[in-house]
């Protein structure tokens, strides 16, 4: 049922707030919110992102209520998009000392050599270079499946990069975390169960930063608007 009823039209019965409308609407409230939690909340602290996720899951709610569907249900979509974010920037500013922000982005396949033996485990936050794949230490001579295929530099790694949305942040936040768990946990041998670990993480890690990178007022906004009338 339209919740609407003074924006029904005459021809098809449908609530205007729905699809781009509502986006329009809804992005507009986001990023208010945005720009005045970031002014007036903590500075620090975990409390500042519980208290994110409680603000953001109840202004999903209230655009999902405006839009014909329901409190709660939007509140969880737009609560769990919110965690993913803030689970991301943990893990990038616990590992890298940067807090970064999830992206959908691709990169443009250009590629070099990382030396982790010094501690060059990133490109940077935002660069255009693939951070996809199994890196190499200087001077490696890597093997033919890693220069073919797993590698940073194989032909396979780099075309993913370019192809996958959202493939090269998760990378951004997955290897530094990942070279940290190989540091502490295995003295940085690495070994069977360490790979295991490294390769079973990646696909919650790109679920991770897919869902936070929703968390951009208009993606968000067309996620929590985009609903047909029943």
């Amino acid at each position: 049922m339209n919740r609407v009823p003074f924006c029904r039209t005459p021809t098809n019965y449908k609530n205007p707030l729905n699809g781009a409308g509502g986006a329009a609407l809804a992005g507009g409230i986001l990023g208010g919110v945005d720009g005045g939690f970031s002014k007036f909340a903590p500075k620090t602290g975990y409390a500042k992102d519980v208290m994110r996720i409680g603000i953001d899951g109840a202004v999903g709610g209230g655009i999902s209520e405006m839009n014909g569907g329901s409190f709660w249900q939007g509140a969880v979509i737009a609560s769990s998009i919110s965690a993913a974010r803030i689970t991301y920037n943990i893990i990038t500013e616990t590992t890298t000392g940067v807090r970064a922000e999830p992206s959908l982005r691709t990169s443009d396949g250009s590629a070099g050599q990382k030396d982790l033996e010094h501690g060059q485990v990133s490109w940077g936050f935002g660069s255009l270079r693939n951070d996809m794949g199994e890196t190499e230490a200087l001077g490696e001579n890597p093997s033919f499946l890693k220069k073919c295929i797993t590698g940073e530099r194989s032909p396979v790694m780099r075309a993913l990069s370019v192809i996958l949305p959202g493939g090269d942040p998760m990378a951004e936040m997955h290897d530094p975390a990942m070279t940290r768990v190989n540091s502490r946990m295995f003295g940085g041998r690495g070994g069977l169960l360490f790979e295991t670990i490294s390769k079973g993480t990646i696909p919650p890690a790109y679920g991770i930063t897919a869902a936070g990178a929703l968390h951009e007022p208009a993606a968000l906004a067309t996620v929590m608007a985009h609903r047909e009338d029943k």
